[in-house]
């Protein structure tokens, strides 16, 4: 069990909440799908080479 604010997509919100920061400000890197959440919030989502195929839709950059 957890808490249902225990995944990346909200720690990246509360951080944004917490710290006054911008979506702009934030980079984020992922390979799973579940990242996607993330992905769909920061400006700058990097996915590695081997990501996931339903991730990389959501990269800005695709590095190796």
């Amino acid at each position: 069990m957890h808490n249902r604010k225990a995944t990346k997509d909200q720690a990246i919100r509360t951080l944004l909440e917490n710290y006054g920061l911008q979506e702009s400000e934030i980079v984020v890197f992922g390979d799973q799908i579940n990242d996607i959440e993330m992905f769909q919030i920061a400006n700058h989502a990097i996915a590695v080479a081997n990501a996931d195929a339903k991730l990389k839709r959501y990269a800005t950059l695709l590095i190796g």
